[in-house]
């Protein structure tokens, strides 16, 4: 069998062990759990697999991103990237980790029914546009997340919780005589 790779994470101390793990203080002063049977510890380092090693390693604040630094498009990006994280924290704690694919599609019927009331004589139009703009495309990382983490497994919503989004249950009727992505093509 050949070895897999092994890569160095920077720790700043060891604060505690068990049986079957070690608790090291990383430099920031933030602390993980690594598994001893996945470890090789040195003077101020751990040697890991890299599967290991990129969920124990520090990742970059993303706070401390400038906007000197990052071009328009790349503003989009981390305001996306941000957006995502806080509505994963909120919509996507342990007792949703069953929501399917149909409280996905309420969330994006919700987005645009909010996208279609917004009135440009409102003086604060272009900040609320942004603001659904931004929340859309968080779903959507949210969801990408979630299809490749395997955890999209059926196509309704919560087998025990009830929707929170029951006023979104039909598709909008917009009255644009387009037809619905899944209607027949009549082909």
């Amino acid at each position: 069998m050949k070895p897999r790779p092994s890569v160095p994470v920077p720790i700043a101390g060891i604060l505690r062990t068990t049986e079957d793990a070690v608790l090291v203080r990383l430099p920031s002063g933030r602390s993980r759990w690594v598994p001893r049977d996945h470890a090789e510890f040195s003077p101020g380092h751990v040697l890991l697999p890299a599967w290991l090693a990129k969920k124990i390693r520090e990742q970059p604040d993303m706070k401390k991103l400038t906007t000197d630094t990052l071009t328009d498009e790349e503003q989009y990006i981390l305001q996306v990237i941000r957006a995502a994280r806080v509505i994963q924290e909120f919509l996507w704690s342990d007792m949703n980790l069953e929501s399917g694919l149909e409280e996905f599609r309420r969330m994006f019927r919700k987005r645009v029914a909010k996208i279609e009331a917004i009135s440009m004589d409102n003086p604060h139009w272009q900040v609320e546009l942004n603001k659904r703009l931004l929340q859309t495309a968080a779903i959507c990382v949210n969801l990408m997340a979630k299809m490749a983490a395997g955890r999209l497994t059926h196509d309704g919503i919560h087998p025990t919780l009830p929707s929170n989004l029951p006023e979104y249950k039909q598709p909008i009727d917009n009255h644009s005589g387009r037809r619905p992505c899944n209607a027949p093509s009549g082909n």
